[in-house]
């Protein structure tokens, strides 16, 4: 075909159009076709008879797409290996999940229980302080009481002391004395004593009365 421009009348040559596949063609991927013969070629080159097999390509056009589907294959093995390995470590996650669990049930009952115990010692240790805190009010109690008795045993010793001074030291130096006397010299001693005494008597009958009264009146 020849182009003639008007203005400039110049022939050119008209461009070669390439005429576009069809579907058929474009499904059949990248095997040579021949639309008069029938049979079609494989990638080993050899021809086969009836209508061409779309899986003898390494890659087909699938909606507009080319796909390759030996990629898409091994792929897809590999997915379902993957898949498989996963249901595995599920598993095995959901076995160790249930022991977690029994063993979170079981820390719970001990928790429980030494919560119980927790209960009970405070309870006797409240207890306990409270018997301590009883037992020093009674000590002190006491340590007051002791302390009265010795004040009054101190002032009891006082008036003792200021109302018979000659008892005292009389017991004083008995006490004080480590020699005894035989008992030849004690009865001489007694026998020696008696007069004197009844003549004293028969001398201050009074004295010894006022004595006997001072004495009561203790």
């Amino acid at each position: 075909d020849v182009i003639v421009n008007k203005d400039t009348k110049e022939v050119k040559s008209a461009p070669y159009k390439v005429p576009l596949p069809s579907l058929s063609q474009i499904a059949l991927g990248n095997n040579p076709l021949v639309a008069d013969c029938s049979g079609t070629a494989t990638s080993d080159g050899v021809k086969r008879s009836g209508p061409p097999d779309v899986t003898d390509a390494p890659a087909v056009i699938y909606q507009g797409s080319l796909v390759d589907v030996a990629q898409n294959l091994s792929q897809l093995r590999r997915m379902e290996s993957e898949q498989k390995a996963m249901e595995q470590r599920n598993v095995a996650l959901e076995k160790d999940l249930k022991s977690a669990k029994e063993t979170r049930e079981i820390l719970e009952k001990k928790k429980r229980r030494l919560e119980d115990d927790v209960d009970k010692y405070k309870k006797r240790l409240h207890d306990a302080e409270k018997c301590l805190k009883n037992s020093q009010d009674d000590t002190v109690q006491l340590k007051t009481a002791m302390q009265e008795c010795k004040k009054m045993g101190e002032k009891m010793v006082h008036l003792v002391d200021k109302v018979m001074p000659s008892l005292v030291k009389e017991g004083k130096k008995s006490s004080s004395s480590p020699k005894k006397d035989t008992p030849k010299k004690v009865e001489a001693s007694k026998s020696e004593d008696q007069p004197n005494s009844l003549g004293k008597d028969e001398e201050n009958p009074a004295a010894t009365n006022g004595e006997q009264e001072t004495n009561l009146e203790e």
